[in-house]
């Protein structure tokens, strides 16, 4: 279960032409900042899951909501604004419906079918900025379908 929904994000990421690296990612984001990788990057990691309560019938031992990180890395070798503007433009793809109603929008992640339920977004924050690169983190959530 963990490998095939690490898997579809990984096709869905790999599938944003912006990304020069799409990969898995285990460790901080200190470590991710200085590793060598072309950029802009995607890297994604398992962060967790709640399990449901237990039950005398009928309980379920797979975590009933399942928790991915993706953090987005850019690269800015221009001046700050324009630096800025393409990170914007390129988390708000991240975040593009997995099937878009408009056959020109990029494919991103929310409401993508994993097969054991659907991504959705939960929150998105700046994770840290050094030497030009800038990190932001996406949490994603997957409603178990059991």
């Amino acid at each position: 279960m963990f490998i095939a929904i690490l898997e579809k994000i990984l096709t869905t990421l790999t599938g944003i032409s912006d990304f020069k690296t799409v990969d898995i990612w285990q460790g901080d984001v200190k470590e991710l900042l200085d590793t060598v990788q072309k950029f802009p990057s995607a890297h994604v990691l398992f962060s967790g899951g709640d399990f449901d309560p237990a039950r005398a019938m009928g309980s379920s031992s797979f975590p009933q909501d399942l928790t991915w990180t993706v953090i987005v890395i850019t690269e800015n070798r221009r001046d700050r604004s324009s630096g800025a503007r393409d990170t914007l433009k390129l988390l708000a793809t991240v975040i593009n419906p997995a099937v878009p109603t408009d056959p020109a929008v990029t494919p991103g992640l929310t409401r993508l079918n994993t097969g054991y339920g659907l991504l959705w977004p939960a929150t998105v924050q700046f994770l840290a900025c050094e030497n030009g690169k800038t990190a932001y983190g996406f949490k994603f959530s997957v409603k178990y379908n059991h």
